[in-house]
């Protein structure tokens, strides 16, 4: 039903099957309430006897959101956290939003102050990493490396050490990545992400983690 489409997290595939052919409509209605939409994978009509059920596969990606200059987009768990998520994310906590997997994606559209400027410094807040979480509790932590790519273009990698938290890191986008498009695609691929569950951590939590971000902000670059 629709009340489990909106709470799956982003990039979670989800399987409607209804005796009604407009239930992509009401689902992507629901989700509207929460700034997500459900992007089509694949439909199928099956038939039972005489009668026809609609199975319809779609994932679950947040609704790109307008974003200015000096704006704060919280990742925490507030009411609008999913609205810049796409893909690849956990379910919210009060700290802050895990990758889960390889990659994980923020789409944004363009406010008029961000479109107007010619390059703009990304700040990202980190509050935790699987490799400093690993290293409070076992002696040899796994080595993980993020690569930040933003409409397309790699403009930073990040080493994850055990005993260094990542914290705050600026990336300055220049104006040739943010390009004419009025969608800005922020993509975090994690280098061999790691379950709780596989590290001896948590028997219950099999998520394959990297980091943990709390907010993002565009300022302008200087």
């Amino acid at each position: 039903g629709t009340a489990g489409v909106i709470k799956s997290p982003p990039g979670t595939a989800v399987v409607l099957l209804s005796a009604r052919p407009d239930m992509l409509e009401q689902a992507n209605f629901a989700l509207s309430q929460h700034q997500r939409v459900g992007r089509l994978l694949g439909q199928e009509v099956l038939q039972q006897g005489r009668k026809h059920m609609y199975l319809t596969i779609i994932r679950i990606e947040g609704a790109p959101q307008i974003v200015n200059i000096e704006q704060t987009l919280d990742f925490a768990k507030t009411s609008d956290h999913y609205a810049f998520l796409a893909s690849g994310w956990s379910t919210a906590e009060a700290y802050g939003t895990w990758t889960n997997g390889p990659r994980a994606e923020i789409r944004i559209r363009r406010g008029d102050s961000l479109r107007s400027t010619r390059s703009a410094a990304l700040v990202f807040d980190v509050p935790y990493n699987i490799v400093t979480t690993a290293a409070a509790k076992i002696d040899q932590p796994p080595a993980v490396q993020v690569l930040v790519s933003i409409n397309g273009v790699l403009l930073d990698t990040w080493d994850l050490q055990p005993q260094v938290q990542v914290g705050e890191r600026t990336i300055i986008v220049p104006a040739d990545v943010l390009g004419g498009s009025d969608t800005i695609t922020i993509v975090l691929e994690i280098r061999e992400p790691h379950s709780p569950y596989d590290l001896g951590l948590d028997a219950n939590d099999r998520r394959q983690l990297g980091i943990a971000l709390r907010s993002i902000r565009f300022l302008q670059s200087r």
